[in-house]
């Protein structure tokens, strides 16, 4: 049976890749060792409740929770399907990842790496660990390998997360295959939430929770129709569990570092419940689904986006204009550009890679088939 696609869900993954991207983009301000030349009062005293929406570490725990989501809903039934899901899996994020490598190449040869440059002006030694060496066609081509098996990319600094993604995802095609296994009965579903729990507790406590957070968002898809049934005659409770992920984070210093990534997905999975059911908000991320077909795209690009042209402008225009304006020039640039690239990215990369795996995957059943 074919998956139910779910408009908002694509508003969430393109608000979240979005939130994301700003987090970065403030990143040469906040994580400055001296940020004297571009001081921002705005960002220096930014309230809590606001410095949440450029918190990215936070925003892509929720990244976590819609993968693993969604790869709880694959139906797999015999062991060559598990093989060849996971197959699949591997050339649906390597053929992207090539293709955006590609073009990170081209700006790097164009436009150049800025990184060491900006130093002399903000000293950053968070920023300045990116790119610090040349990028080659050779490289590129062997990004994907790099990303998925040894988290070694050197294009794209936020890919190193996908290393772990990739891994979770064979988890979850795994346990998808013991479901089958167990049946739907209620001791095989009882079976499965057990196998989940010494999972995610196994990542928690060897402190991974990328895998954990993925882990997470897979036993809330096999739990969601259960828990809409619970929930449904608590309307009023979907207010407050919309706003627990900023609630949590204004106490999250409180809190023994080793429960936080599981507390923040507990209440990334309560915002997803609530817009799923807040009419008002759900139709308002629906109409943001077209942000997340391009998703993949501004996660992939903003990074080397301001790493180049962003901090260029930052770079020829900071004598001319003040700190702050300049900085704001260059975010809003980068963020417009990021846009146009992935939409360039969605239209072009991203549909000869579904085309592709179109193909991978017909070429693979048919050889199943004939075993």
């Amino acid at each position: 049976m074919p998956i139910k696609h779910l408009r908002y869900i694509d508003g969430i993954k393109g608000l979240t890749c979005f939130f994301i991207m700003l987090g970065h983009y403030s990143g040469l301000y906040k994580y400055a060792e001296n940020n004297a030349a571009i001081d921002i009062l705005l960002l220096h005293h930014i309230p809590s409740v606001f410095s949440f929406f450029l918190a990215e570490g936070i925003w892509v725990r929720l990244f976590y929770i819609i993968s693993g989501y969604l790869l709880s809903k694959s139906s797999i039934k015999t062991v060559p399907d598990l093989i060849r899901k996971t197959m699949l899996r591997f050339f649906r994020l390597a053929i992207p990842i090539l293709g955006a490598s590609l073009i990170i190449l081209f700006i790097a040869s164009t436009a150049g790496m800025q990184n060491t440059s900006i130093q002399k002006y903000v000293s950053n030694s968070w920023l300045a660990e990116y790119y610090s060496i040349p990028l080659s066609l050779y490289d590129a081509l062997l990004e994907p390998v790099r990303v998925l098996l040894f988290k070694q990319g050197i294009f794209n600094g936020v890919w190193w997360v996908l290393t772990d993604m990739f891994f979770a995802s064979i988890i979850v095609y795994a346990v998808n295959y013991l479901r089958y296994l167990f049946s739907e009965k209620v001791i095989g579903k009882v079976a499965v939430g057990i196998i989940y729990l010494a999972l995610i507790s196994f990542f928690v406590l060897k402190r991974n929770s990328r895998i954990s957070g993925v882990l997470a968002g897979a036993i809330f898809g096999r739990c969601d129709g259960w828990i809409d049934k619970k929930l449904k005659k608590n309307d009023w409770f979907f207010w407050p569990m919309f706003f627990a992920p900023m609630l949590l984070y204004n106490i999250l210093r409180y809190i023994p570092s080793l429960i936080r990534p599981i507390l923040i997905d507990l209440t990334f999975v309560c915002f997803i419940i609530a817009v799923s059911h807040l009419k008002i908000i759900n139709k308002l991320f629906s109409r943001l689904d077209s942000l997340g077909r391009i998703s993949f795209g501004i996660y992939s690009l903003h990074w080397p986006v301001f790493c180049s042209l962003g901090i260029m402008i930052i770079i020829k225009g900071i004598n001319s204009f003040s700190g702050f304006d300049i900085y704001l020039i260059s975010i809003l640039f980068s963020v417009i550009m990021t846009i146009v690239l992935s939409v360039i990215y969605n239209i072009t990369v991203e549909q000869w890679s579904n085309q592709a795996c179109y193909q991978i995957n017909n070429c693979l059943q048919n050889i199943i088939d004939k075993q």
